[in-house]
């Protein structure tokens, strides 16, 4: 019996969403292909050897205005053959979506609400700000469009039961399948004290000004004038180490749950925003696996952790570190371990992938 393939297709390479994906479709039992416009490397060594095939999408392409990056990649599938193809994000389906194949979207954005609140923010540059203005009134013309298109005709991936609930009613298709992590990526940490007011971020955002629901810079402004509480960012190059502000700048995705191991808190301080009941963070369940309390948002209501507290108000995440629940740590990766892995969504892949090739 001929192994069926599959081929993902992807903007950039490492995407530990992407490779995950990837690896689920090994372990499946199919032929995984990649076609991507940049690879630097794998995230995870087991797909080494993966062919890889490249494309280039541009502005004109995003815009609808041209169809370069289509054209490409139909000479990619038509080489490739694959039994399904696999499109992480909106404008990789719709290059792919006239083309009459068995299409997976994985939706890991929720597009049309996305660029309904994404904004160009006043800190830009003029003509910065201009060119992001321009480019946010094509994409909202288009994105809504192209979405319910691909909904309707495709087998549909997503990150959160909130976006499964709108693209159900338009196709009953439809698998969640959370951003937790793989089981290659979690490992007993070391054990170490942990440090009753450090809490972590992980990203390369903080200190800079974000759209609406992802804004960090002001919670990094009260943790810099607050000495009883500290702060270790992971990720952000262009956060210096200072005062109570502890910066590892990048480091390897595998060194990340071990850099976690002296920290009580793990921090999601973006400001509450009704976009966060779509939200389903890689960085909050890896900081669950580090045994880490969560700190969120209570707009970010829809989750399975074990052990968090919400705010309203940046004000409030101090107050909770000053004077904090009951924090277990060894429960809180227990729950992890056996709730929290995107191991244990194999068999919804296998469900989609079979409905594919219906």
């Amino acid at each position: 019996m001929t192994t069926k393939k599959v081929l993902h297709i992807a903007h950039y390479l490492p995407d530990v969403r992407v490779e995950k994906m990837m690896l689920a479709g090994k372990a499946l039992g199919f032929q995984v292909e990649i076609a991507t416009e940049t690879f630097r490397k794998f995230t995870f060594e087991e797909l080494n050897g993966t062919p890889i095939h490249y494309y280039q999408a541009s502005l004109s392409d995003h815009f609808g205005w041209s169809n370069n990056a289509g054209m490409k990649l139909t000479s990619i599938v038509e080489e490739v053959d694959p039994d399904i193809i696999h499109a992480h994000d909106i404008y990789n389906a719709h290059f792919v979506s006239h083309l009459n194949r068995n299409l997976v979207y994985d939706d890991h954005e929720f597009w049309s609400n996305a660029i309904r609140n994404d904004l160009a923010h006043e800190s830009f540059l003029s003509l910065k700000r201009w060119r992001r203005t321009v480019g946010l009134f094509f994409r909202r013309r288009k994105i809504p469009k192209w979405e319910r298109e691909i909904v309707e005709n495709s087998v549909i991936i997503t990150i959160h039961e909130r976006i499964a609930f709108h693209h159900r009613k338009m196709n009953p298709n439809v698998f969640v399948v959370e951003n937790y992590p793989h089981s290659l990526e979690i490992y007993d940490i070391p054990s170490v004290d942990r440090d009753p007011r450090l809490g972590a971020y992980i990203g390369r955002d903080m200190g800079t000004l974000g759209n609406q629901y992802r804004n960090t810079r002001d919670f990094y402004l009260l943790v810099k004038r607050t000495p009883d509480v500290k702060m270790k960012i992971i990720g952000d190059t262009k956060v210096p180490t200072e005062g109570n502000i502890i910066s590892l700048g990048y480091i390897d995705h595998k060194d990340i749950l071990k850099s976690l191991a002296d920290c009580t808190f793990g921090f999601g301080p973006w400001k509450p925003h009704e976009s966060h009941q779509y939200s389903s963070a890689n960085k909050l369940h890896l900081y669950a696996h580090a045994g880490l309390h969560i700190i969120i948002p209570y707009t970010l209501s829809y989750h399975s952790f074990f052990s968090y507290s919400y705010f309203k108000t940046y004000d409030d995440i101090i107050e909770i570190i000053r004077n904090p629940p009951r924090i277990d740590p060894e429960e809180i990766i227990s729950h992890a371990r056996e709730h929290l892995l995107f191991d244990i969504r194999y068999n919804r892949i296998k469900t989609a992938y079979e409905k594919a090739l219906e």
